[in-house]
């Protein structure tokens, strides 16, 4: 059943503009969608509910703004309330059934059931496929002209870029219209003049004279003709776009292929390295614990024959006819058997690292085919350290890569003086040397340092150039604890940089102060504090290292030590530093099977949400670990930094100035710990961006 265009559109609702979906008819005999119909009473009812209100009660409004919840005025149901048509505007009252009880257009349903049947009938196939006979489309593009099917359109059709503009439509037979008749006589012959003095629709018309409908059939034709080489071309451009998609992919995969390779095999040799490297720490190690167990061992022999000797000495200065030559002899023998030069034999044997040439990893990575061209291994800066200087020059030393071919090497380091003029400091170097310590005119100013090179044969390596910024003046806080405030426990080493606890099994007391008495000392915490409080500078660094090894069984949660400052007068208000007020500080503690490091904030009672393992205790029972401390007394802030990682731990705001270094030790029956306070030797770079946000702040 063919359906003209003009019929077409008596059967699309006027409120949805769809084709009609379950027609019902009104007393006016207008039709609509059924839910249409009850969408738009829906909204009348709820548009014209507060007019209703206010008519029926003055008051309902004025409680609706007062956010009552409750309305004095009852609503009529939607089923008892007039409808009224969208079209004519007519009001009709509804049955008891509302919208339900209004007729259905049966007639209109029918011939709607008709057209869908007809089209399912109908099957439009796709204008692009490769099969014969082709797929059932199921998409058309408006822009295009072109009906795909789904596979069709997934790779030829993609909704990006300048597609994603095309309108596309389900692929449907485009509804007939009525042609226009043909004049079935024929005209006299009709003079189409060009305006050019000639003659005819075409040069090789003879007479031009055509017809009417001779002439529409053949721009039909000429239409009919152009339509099919724009399908042809859009072919071709849909097979390229495939193409290019297809190829693209293929040499992605080409070269991820060809990088992962790269990065397996020189991860492969990376990991090879590093456990060559692990062993021999390792072995180091391992060696270097046995030989001073037995140097202690020795010692504390040493110690007794020590004692025994003054024994006799005592004896005879009492009893001078006592003879002692056997004694003496025996003595005599046993310090002979002491071989100390076999141990320091041994010492000298324990293997050391080897350099990394000797290793040949330059070698290898050499002879990756992709870094001979891209001349990964010319000349570069490898480090820059920053020493430690509270006045005069700045002091920074700069680490290279050397190169076996070099005969001269320069190193040169420019800024600018106060008047905008470049001054710059250069020196020439063994060509043998990786590193030079460099004093810089000023401190906290900007640098570029340019390391040059040239060859044997006289060809110079591209220069390598690195901005460095030089720090600020730092005061290196010299930190020494103090033996007659610390706990009764703790044993304070004689150069006063060093405590452990007494009453470990472990404890080396021999060059121990020897205890004091003071009304200052620690009774709560057992612990030890600083001499002196931390100076109201603006940049302040210390170091402590934490060695600890753990010989007993050690419970979980179980506090090991912790390191941090305090706020003098309350260095004793807790029993842990980790559970002071008035702290900041860094705490080891056993976690599962491991022990981590955490920290504490004491006026926000608040262990950072950080924890870091460092020792996993079934591998290990001994570790030494070191701590940097920096704080600015201008900016109130505090920071725990790892120097050796050169990275941040952790950082506070401060809210007072009188501050101490303190530290506390714990578990001595399962633990040997030992808190050294060492004066630094080079400045981590991650002090430069403390110190940009301690002014940020």
């Amino acid at each position: 059943m063919a359906v003209s265009h003009g019929v077409t559109d008596e059967l699309i609702c006027s409120i949805c503009l769809e084709m009609f979906s379950t027609p019902v008819l009104l007393p006016c005999a207008h039709t609509f969608c059924k839910q249409c119909l009850t969408n738009v009473h829906e909204r009348s009812r709820i548009r014209n509910t507060p007019q209703e209100g206010s008519s029926n009660s003055p008051g309902s409004s004025r409680q609706a703004d007062t956010g009552s919840g409750e309305s004095s005025t009852s609503v009529p149901a939607s089923k008892d309330r007039p409808i009224v048509c969208p079209h004519c505007r007519a009001e009709f009252q509804l049955g008891p059934e509302g919208i339900n009880g209004l007729p259905r257009n049966t007639t209109l349903a029918n011939i709607i059931l008709s057209i869908e049947e007809e089209k399912r009938a109908k099957r439009v196939l796709c204008e692009v496929c490769d099969f014969d006979p082709a797929r059932t489309a199921s998409k058309s593009c408006a822009d295009c002209a072109v009906t795909y099917c789904a596979p069709c359109f997934q790779q030829l059709h993609p909704m990006r870029g300048t597609f994603r503009y095309h309108l596309i439509k389900d692929a449907v037979i485009p509804t007939p219209r009525c042609a226009s008749p043909f004049f079935e006589f024929r005209s006299p012959k009709l003079s189409i003049h060009d305006g050019y003095g000639t003659d005819g629709v075409d040069s090789g018309d003879e007479g031009g004279m055509y017809t009417k409908p001779d002439l529409l059939e053949k721009v039909r034709r000429q239409i009919k003709s152009k339509r099919k080489e724009l399908n042809s071309v859009m072919k071709t451009v849909q097979s390229l776009l495939k193409t290019t998609e297809e190829e693209t992919e293929e040499r992605m995969r080409e070269v991820r292929s060809m990088c992962g390779q790269i990065n397996e095999s020189v991860g492969e040799k990376e990991a090879n390295l590093l456990t060559a490297i692990s062993t021999q720490r390792h072995e180091a190690v391992k060696q270097c614990l046995a030989l001073t167990s037995e140097v202690k061992a020795q010692t504390q022999s040493l110690d007794l024959l020590e004692d025994q000797v003054n024994d006799i000495v005592a004896l005879t200065a009492v009893h001078s006819g006592t003879d002692a030559s056997n004694d003496i002899a025996s003595i005599q023998e046993r310090v002979t058997s002491i071989q100390s030069r076999a141990l320091t034999t041994r010492a000298k044997q324990i293997p050391r690292q080897p350099k990394l040439g000797k290793v040949r990893v330059e070698e290898y990575v050499a002879s990756l085919e992709f870094v001979k061209d891209a001349k990964l291994l010319s000349l570069h800066i490898t480090d820059i350290v920053h020493r430690p200087v509270s006045s005069g020059p700045a002091l920074v030393e700069v680490k290279w890569r050397a190169l076996e071919d070099n005969k001269d090497v320069r190193l040169s380091a420019k800024s600018k003086d106060p008047r905008g003029f470049d001054v710059i400091t250069t020196v020439s170097l063994n060509p043998s040397m990786t590193s030079y310590l460099m004093s810089l005119p000023w401190v906290n100013a900007e640098y570029t340092v340019t390391l040059e090179a040239t060859a044997v044969n006289g060809a110079k390596c591209p220069p390598i150039s690195k901005p460095i910024r030089t720090m600020p003046y730092v005061h290196c806080f010299k930190a020494r604890f103090n033996p007659s405030t610390c706990h009764k426990r703790i044993a304070v080493s004689s150069g006063r940089d060093e405590v452990v606890h007494r009453k470990c099994k472990m404890a080396n007391l021999q060059s121990a102060c020897a205890m004091m008495t003071s009304f200052q000392r620690l009774e709560k915490l057992e612990g030890a504090m600083a001499d002196e409080c931390l100076p109201i500078l603006p940049y302040v660094y210390w170091e402590t290292i934490v060695h600890f090894q753990v010989f007993g069984k050690l419970g979980d949660s179980k506090l090991l030590c912790d390191v941090g400052i305090c706020k003098q007068g309350t260095e004793d208000a807790s029993s842990l530093l980790c559970d002071n007020q008035k702290s900041y500080c860094a705490y080891l503690v056993r976690r599962n099977n491991s022990v981590a490091l955490e920290f504490w904030n004491g006026p926000n009672r608040d262990t950072l949400p950080r924890s870091i393992p460092i020792l996993d205790l079934t591998r290990e029972k001994e570790k030494s670990l070191r701590l940097g401390f920096y704080y600015d007394a201008m900016k109130r802030v505090v920071a725990i930094v790892s120097p050796g990682n050169n990275t941040i731990l952790a950082q506070f705001y401060v809210k007072s100035t009188n501050l101490v270094p303190v530290c506390g030790l714990y578990c001595f029956e399962q633990v040997f710990t030992m808190v050294k306070f060492t004066d630094p030797h080079k400045l981590p770079t991650v002090l430069c961006k403390l110190m940009k946000w301690s002014h940020g702040s």
